[in-house]
């Protein structure tokens, strides 16, 4: 009933919500701050006496950490702090180093995750993969020395660790987790062992624990969300051994783990693919207890949609209403009728969103049909005609019910094959782009929040690594109406970047080639002068990029380790910041009419400092005067968020036009209105 392009731009829309929410999330699985988590809290660079630094890689959450959806309520400010020093006073009434026994069940942790990772490859070990990674991780070797009856050397210990934290394609998969971390928990207990530095430690630690989390739940400012992760990655390699230690965790991830990315659609726009008219002609052809039956019929309507109030799925609800008309011949010699039918018909069908799956129920259709009859041919004499006309009132309601359930059966038949068959097709991509991919890397999120009203659908969720946080801070401007709303809290993008951007080096050649396969024009950046050498910035391991939304502003910091010119690598540390304001202008369209631009202005040029230093001198830096010289030039000095025009029949219906913007307390908040 509904036009292709229009159904199909809805669901779309949908998927994108849960496609953005999964994407963003891959943000955090991957790599939570294992640096964090080895290195003493007391110790801003070192991680422990031995001077090792692991910390340039993630590791996985692991599953002891995992909040259950029940824990995530946040308590009151007074309530968490007071909890806080509670466990944390509990915790050091009952401080033990650890012991060589605990040092050994870490080492027996170690090798089960290191044998079910080898069964897990050995499942198909013809593979040219399976081969390259038991190789590239010497899985065998590693397996040997943990089944010796002596601890594993730190030093060895370590080799390990970093060979499961390379900047490797494929090494974040989610295979790879268990033992990623829990060689980070040995070498953190084999330091707590070896060195005797537990029992001074821990009342560091809950004293820096307590203070960083209170400047964070105030600023939301990176640098103090960091500061959280430091302890709370400490912490968690000890919790197996020690309860007190796993209530702490559990305890600030549950005030730190709010939601920190949401999507919420108005039923404007989701109604607006589903609202159509229809006027079609058909013909009939059929056999109904022995009787032919052969007519036109005429069927017009209009379709649209509703939401299903729920707080566990995304329930759409697709309503068709239609008048029906035929005109039909049945012949069943000796009998002919000439029959006008005419009535309602209706039908519902269900479209389910989940994180799991898109699916739909079965349509579910009514009809009431007035069938009068409009002429009659019997041939044969008066008995035969007698004996018709009888035969024919006898069957008469029998054939009407026949043809309402057949009138209902068409219509049901044409719901679930327009809408089911573009279902289908969204499913499979969704499945084999989106939740496959994420779920075979270990960045799917676990936990869902969906809240669908009768007005708006809202999809959020939750991510961040085992030593990450997110914030305390719940969504703000819960009041705004808009057709389309996204919230997103700074804590998301800057997990993603540790994943996506961390020790990773980008080269423009390869950004062009990509560019060019979906735009044809080139961004300004990567736009080169004749005789511009090649740059190709390699960003650091740990925090590459930091964003902070406050106070209308957005500020962004990218931290590059070093530039490669070509084939020279240049050891350059710079940081490269942006700063825009939000405004938004009431100004007059192309028609005449006053609507509001949302504008983000720049407020002051990109500025490269040094790490320790204020500014970098063009003669100290000259491949950083090079790179901020095309940023300068290629930088917009105002970006207005344009309207956002769907393709195809869709676009004649309307735009969705921005009507608000604001950062606040580490949110970003974005909103557009659709028809305007």
């Amino acid at each position: 009933m509904q036009k292709k392009s229009c159904f199909r731009f809805v669901l779309l829309l949908l998927a994108a919500s849960i496609f953005f929410l999964a994407t963003t999330h891959a943000a955090v699985a991957q790599r939570g701050r294992i640096q964090r988590s080895v290195r003493s809290p007391q110790q801003s660079v070192q991680p422990s006496q031995r001077n090792v630094q692991p910390s340039q890689r993630s590791a996985q959450p692991s599953r002891r950490t995992v909040i259950k959806a029940e824990e995530l309520k946040p308590l009151t400010t007074e309530q968490f702090f007071s909890k806080l020093a509670e466990l944390c006073e509990k915790a050091k009434a009952d401080i033990q180093t650890p012991s060589e026994k605990e040092l050994a069940l870490g080492k027996a942790r170690l090798l089960k995750a290191t044998n079910e990772l080898l069964q897990t490859i050995n499942r198909d070990p013809n593979r040219e993969s399976a081969k390259r990674w038991k190789e590239r991780l010497d899985l065998d070797a590693l397996r040997m020395m943990l089944a010796d009856a002596q601890p594993l050397e730190y030093d060895m210990a370590e080799k390990a660790w970093m060979k499961f934290n390379a900047d490797e394609d494929g090494i974040k998969w989610s295979i790879f987790e268990t033992v990623r971390t829990e060689l980070q928990h040995y070498l953190v207990l084999h330091t707590a062992v070896t060195t005797k530095s537990f029992e001074e430690s821990l009342p560091l630690v809950c004293t820096n624990l307590i203070q960083s989390t209170e400047k964070y739940m105030k600023t939301a400012d990176v640098p103090d969300a960091i500061a959280v992760s430091d302890v709370l990655g400490w912490i968690d390699a000890f919790a197996p051994y020690r309860p007190n230690l796993d209530e702490i965790v559990r305890l600030v991830r549950r005030q730190l783990s709010s939601v920190n990315v949401q999507v919420q659609v108005g039923l404007p726009l989701i109604a607006a693919g589903f609202r159509e008219s229809f006027d079609e002609e058909f013909d009939i052809a059929e056999q109904i207890s022995g009787t032919s039956i052969r007519g036109t019929g005429k069927v017009s309507g209009t379709s649209d949609l509703t939401l299903v109030p729920r707080n566990d799925l995304v329930e759409l609800k697709l309503h068709v209403n239609a008048d029906m008309s035929s005109q039909t011949t049945g012949s069943h010699p000796p009998v002919t009728v000439n029959t006008s039918t005419s009535g309602t018909l209706s039908g519902t069908k269900s479209i389910l969103f989940t994180s799991e799956k898109i699916g739909s129920t079965p349509a579910g259709t009514k009809a009431s049909l007035v069938s009068k009859t409009t002429g009659m041919r019997i041939n044969g004499g008066a008995i035969v005609q007698s004996v018709a006309r009888q035969q024919v009132a006898e069957q008469r309601p029998a054939a009407e019910a026949e043809a309402r359930r057949r009138a209902e059966r068409r219509l049901s038949d044409r719901i679930d094959r327009q809408v089911d068959g573009q279902l289908a097709e969204l499913n499979k991509n969704y499945q084999e782009k989106v939740r496959k991919p994420l779920l075979a890397v270990g960045f799917f999120p676990q936990l869902w929040k969906f809240l669908t009203t009768e007005e708006f659908v809202n999809v959020s969720t939750i991510f961040a690594g085992t030593s990450q946080t997110t914030t305390a801070e719940p969504p703000p401007n819960p009041d705004l109406k808009a057709d389309l709303i996204i919230r997103v809290h700074q804590s998301a993008l800057n997990n993603a970047a540790d994943v996506f951007l961390g020790g990773r080096t980008f080269y423009e050649d390869d950004l062009i080639e990509r560019f060019k396969g979906q735009t044809e024009d080139l961004p300004k950046l990567l736009q080169r002068k004749e005789g511009d050498v090649q740059i190709n910035p390699t960003f650091a391991l740990s925090n590459p990029v930091s964003v902070s939304f406050v106070d209308n502003k957005i500020k962004a910091v990218f931290r590059i380790a070093d530039f490669n010119l070509e084939q020279r690598q240049v050891k350059q540390q710079s940081d490269i910041t942006f700063l825009y304001g939000i405004k938004m202008i009431k100004e007059k369209g192309t028609d005449g009419r006053e609507r509001v631009a949302v504008v983000f202005e720049q407020l002051d040029k990109p500025r490269a400092t040094a790490p320790g230093k204020t500014t970098i001198s063009p003669t100290e830096m000259p491949v950083q005067r090079r790179v901020m010289t095309r940023l300068e030039e290629s930088v917009q000095k105002r970006i207005d968020l344009q309207p956002l025009e769907p393709k195809g029949r869709w676009e004649g219906a309307g735009k969705l036009v921005p009507v608000f913007a604001a950062t606040e307390n580490g949110w970003l908040t974005l909103a557009w209105n659709w028809g305007q």
